[in-house]
């Protein structure tokens, strides 16, 4: 990643859920929001591997 997560994201709060200042559950939508970007680094490699895939796949099939 090119940026530093917890750097950019503290300022809006979102850098981690404990680190939140309030129950998770007053806040959902925000919860939710570091959720997905904590799991969203956690998916890197498999999406790299489909991409690598796909393209290897179009090459050997002639894709247009």
């Amino acid at each position: 990643m090119i940026l530093n997560r917890q750097r950019f994201l503290i300022k809006y709060g979102l850098d981690d859920v404990q680190n939140m200042g309030v129950d998770p559950a007053q806040r959902p939508l925000q919860a939710q929001a570091i959720g997905l970007l904590q799991a969203v680094q956690y998916l890197k490699v498999p999406v790299i591997i489909a991409n690598i895939l796909t393209i290897v796949f179009e090459l050997i099939l002639g894709g247009t």
